[in-house]
Parts: structure tokens; sequence; C-alpha cells
């Protein structure tokens, strides 16, 4: 009997422009909603992420890479639920590529968009995404993908790794230094960014981040809606 599949997505939002720009927008939008971790292992404070930022980036472009553009109508879906994301290609694997033979034969429905996107520095190497895919989950100890061919889709399920709350056993100095972190690495971020990554109360979030904006550290722009923060140095440089 099938199973129904969660419908409990965390995002629903459409995505249009040059693919570059798609592929960007997409890896970041996954990357700030899912979830990372800073423990402490004895003096040392680690990095723990849900997923690789590799992983989300390089399905993301086999996804919009090899689709079957002649199925008008239809478009790649990008699905985050709170413990794994799909990723949905429209039509099939190519003819004499099948889930088992993935990772030995190299094959592209789409030759002149892989070029183009490998030139533009999106694809580390030619054929291969999946063995990155593969050993970046491995090494970040996430499961094997799951992966289901159609002839209607090809769909590739990450299942996220498990990590341990930690956020808690920071000082106050510390949080606002990893707030700080948080705003270089990925520039102007929503409150709701941040208490996501962090996973810290929005209370808490909003206090240091009134304290780093007196100490002149941190900027806002936007409206009250739509306000985000980032580094004062960065918005000093636009």
């Amino acid at each position: 009997t099938p199973v129904p599949r969660s419908t409990a997505m965390r995002l629903v939002e459409k995505i249009r422009g040059p693919l570059p720009q798609v592929i960007a927008r997409v890896t970041q939008l996954l990357w700030d909603r899912s979830e990372h971790s800073y423990p402490l292992e004895g003096d040392q404070r680690l990095e723990e992420h849900a997923y690789p930022r590799v992983v989300l980036r390089e399905l993301t472009v086999n996804a919009l890479c090899h689709r079957d553009w002649s199925q008008t109508g239809s478009h790649v879906r990008v699905q985050l639920y709170p413990n794994a994301v799909e990723w949905i290609s429209p039509g099939g694997l190519a003819e004499g590529v099948t889930i088992e033979n993935l990772l030995d034969v190299q094959y592209s429905r789409n030759p002149s968009l892989v070029n183009l996107l490998f030139q533009a520095g999106y694809i580390e190497g030619l054929g291969l995404g999946m063995d990155t895919v593969f050993g970046a989950l491995h090494e970040n100890q996430n499961p094997p993908p799951q992966l289901r061919d159609s002839d209607n889709a090809f769909t590739v399920r990450v299942t996220a790794r498990p990590i341990r709350a930690s956020i808690g056993a920071l000082t106050a100095s510390e949080r606002k230094d990893m707030i700080c972190t948080l705003l270089a690495q990925r520039g102007a971020l929503t409150i709701g960014d941040l208490e996501t990554t962090l996973q810290t109360t929005r209370r808490t979030i909003q206090r240091d981040l009134t304290e780093l904006i007196k100490a002149e550290r941190v900027a806002t722009s936007g409206t009250t809606n739509d306000r985000r923060y980032q580094l004062l140095a960065q918005k000093r440089e636009e």
C-alpha cells in the first residue's frame, strides 16, 4: 500500500531568473533554513550541519542541468521538509542510465547548458556531480541519498543528519560573535534566518542585534516587515 509523503514543507517560493542566480538563490535558501549547530568539544567549538552545502548546490545544479526541457509547463521542484530535502526533475533518467550505473556512466541531456555552467564555475568537474554528493554525505555522516526514477521525473531525497542542540552553551559574547560570523559568511540575514540557524529565541537574538548595532558592528536595511541585518563594514562597501 502506498504511504503518503509528508506535506510539512518549510518553504514555498517560486524562483525565476538566469540559471546561475537561480542556483545561488536555491542553495542559499536551503542552507539558511536547514539546521546548524556549534557544539563545544572540550575547549573547541565545532560546526555541524544537517546537509553539506556542496550537496545542496550540486543537486540543484543536476536537477536543472539534466531535466527534460521538452516537457513544457513542468518545473524543477526542490522541497524542504523538517528532516529531508527532495529535488524533483522533470523527465526520468536519460536512455542507458539507471540508478544502478548512475555513478559509472557519464551523460548529459543538455550538454550546452552543462558546459556553460562548467565555464561559469558552477560545476567543479564534468560528470562528477553525483560522486561529490555521495562523498560529501558520507563525510558529513548523512545516509546515502534515496533515488527514484520514473518516466515523468527523477527524484533525489537527502535525509538530514541529526545534529546536537548546543547553542545555549554559548555566552552572550560568543553568541554575538557567532552572529557576526554568520553575517560575514552569508551577507544580510533576517531575524528569522538567525533564529533558525542559532536555535535561539527571537527575543535573545533581538537583544544581541540591538547591542551589536549600538557597538557599530551591525547595520539594518529594509522595512519593518522585511528588515535585514548585515555587518556595518559590508554595508559601507555597497
